[in-house]
């Protein structure tokens, strides 16, 4: 079946936000803020920031890393989706781009108490993508995520959470 012209272009618009800006590609990394896409919700509007670091490994290679430190680091992963392969599966095709979705009850489920609308952002995610010669990995910054739903950035496993996750994604990176 033919995708509609305003479903092209909301995934053009989707792929563009979620692209590295040109300043990421030339430094090999964003600031932690640099990234950042804009999420419409039926509320209104909120910034998601999304932090992107570029990999000095080879796509397999960072991949196989972000498998490797999730298990070091107690995450369980619930799945990996090969974006590529489902391209390829309906006749289309995609650079390489796998989505690990992944967590720990412990850190999450204090956020969905105190909000259940955290359950649109969690479990976590990393990404891992080529973007011609280069890799990226790109993680939402959990942060201002639940800053978006109107919970305190220091609150519970938050200022935790988010830490390991940029120590994880620098260490996969190399």
């Amino acid at each position: 079946m033919p995708l509609r012209p305003l479903t092209l272009t909301a995934l053009a618009l989707i792929m563009n936000a979620c692209a590295p800006s040109n300043a990421a590609k030339d430094s090999g990394h964003t600031s932690e803020t640099a990234q950042q896409s804009q999420a419409i919700n039926s509320t209104g509007t909120h910034a998601m920031n999304i932090h992107s670091v570029k990999s000095t490994y080879s796509f397999d290679e960072t991949r196989e890393r972000i498998a490797d430190t999730l298990k070091e680091n107690n995450f369980k992963v619930f799945e990996s989706i090969n974006h590529a392969a489902g391209a390829q599966n309906a006749g289309l095709s995609l650079p390489p781009s796998t989505l690990f979705i992944f967590g720990n009850p412990k850190g999450g489920t204090p956020l969905m108490n105190v909000d259940p609308r955290m359950g649109i952002v969690l479990p976590l995610k990393m990404h891992v993508y080529q973007a011609g010669d280069d890799v990226y990995i790109s993680y939402t910054d959990i942060q201002a995520a639940a800053q978006s739903f109107g919970l305190a950035p220091d609150f519970g496993p938050l200022p935790k959470v988010s830490a390991k996750l940029d120590e994880m994604a620098t260490k996969i990176a190399g």
